[in-house]
């Protein structure tokens, strides 16, 4: 049985990957930059914390790094703050609404384009993104309740396979804030203790290529609880850090920028390609290929990509859920034609 079901898998994972990969085709070419990616998202880090960093301060004033303000979309909740920096796209087109959206996510997103496109990829962080991007990611480790291990799980992971593209998602700050509040005390050391996490894991790739981004996926208002549009609660950073950042060409700090310009920017730091459904700005040099696709994608063939994007999900899980019948049904017949060889 587990054989059988290992093959169902393996086809319903070909079959949907084959539809996305042709329906999703529309996107820019690659183009190789030998650069590898470290993204951390800290769940729940609000924009003015930084300021009790003091590597990721440091090292932002420097002619190594760089700190934007960010900001997230309504919802200022967590599933919906890791599609806008995994995806590049908002909710109304990932279908991504809050948190008790437990559906994987179907639009094409970081693993997923770094792996078509021949990059390793691995993640160390909460089984929430276990369920949202369950395929696509080479090396992976999950917690469910705390998370102490999420870093050196990580460091396990480049030191072994020095994957091109790998997310770090620790949680604690986020608990901190829920249990204690924004403002408080708890949720300053919670800051400060990731603040030296991210300052070891970044004297440990710095020398093998990467680039290092730090961000989060909402903030936390003073009292403690985030998902409103409060301030506090939709204020988050964007931090890059490189060896050679001035070869990047970083777009200017001064301007507010969105989450959904996370993902573009990943993709030209990797050298990947940029799906049609990422509509944030990439925030380092690049070509505006993926501008052009995307107008004439819209005048050519449609107008609405909320709807065009909902369509597509719909055939997508009719393909799963069709698959899923002849796969019950056949083990219900298995399972009844063994029952009448055994009673022979």
């Amino acid at each position: 049985m587990a054989i059988y079901f290992l093959l169902y898998l393996s086809i319903v994972g070909s079959s949907v990957f084959i539809f996305e990969h042709n329906l999703y085709s529309l996107k820019t070419s690659k183009h190789p930059t030998g650069r590898r990616v470290c993204l951390v998202i800290i769940d729940g880090l609000r924009y003015d914390a930084v300021t009790k960093m003091d590597f990721l301060s440091k090292i932002s004033s420097t002619s190594l790094g760089i700190m934007y303000k960010s900001l997230a979309t309504s919802p200022s909740e967590s599933r919906p703050g890791y599609e806008r920096i995994i995806t590049g796209t908002d909710s109304p087109i990932n279908g991504i609404k809050n948190n008790k959206s437990y559906l994987p996510s179907l639009t094409p997103n970081l693993f997923y384009i770094s792996n078509i496109s021949g990059l390793k990829t691995a993640a160390s962080g909460f089984y929430w993104i276990k369920e949202l991007y369950p395929i696509r990611i080479d090396r992976e480790y999950y917690y469910y309740i705390k998370d102490g291990a999420t870093f050196s799980k990580a460091i396990d992971f480049i030191n072994t396979d020095q994957p091109d593209f790998i997310l770090i998602h620790p949680m604690a700050v986020d608990n901190a804030g829920h249990k204690y509040g924004g403002r408080s005390n708890e949720y300053d050391k919670s800051v400060k203790k990731l603040d030296e996490e991210i300052e070891r894991t970044w004297n440990l790739i710095k020398d093998k290529g990467y680039t290092m981004l730090i961000t989060s996926d909402h903030g936390h208002r003073d009292e403690g609880g985030h998902g409103d549009m409060s301030k506090n609660s939709i204020e988050t950073p964007l931090i890059i850090i490189d060896k050679n950042l001035s070869s990047l060409n970083p777009a200017p700090s001064n301007i507010v920028r969105k989450q959904t310009d996370i993902a573009p920017t990943i993709c030209d730091i990797l050298g990947i390609p940029k799906s049609i459904y990422m509509y944030g700005n990439s925030l380092v040099a690049h070509s505006r290929e993926i501008y052009t696709i995307r107008q004439q994608f819209a005048s050519k063939y449609i107008n609405d990509f909320e709807r065009f994007f909902k369509a597509t999900s719909i055939i997508t899980y009719l393909i799963t859920a069709s698959y899923t019948v002849i796969f019950m049904s056949g083990c219900f017949m298995a399972a009844g034609i063994l029952n009448r060889y055994e009673k022979r």
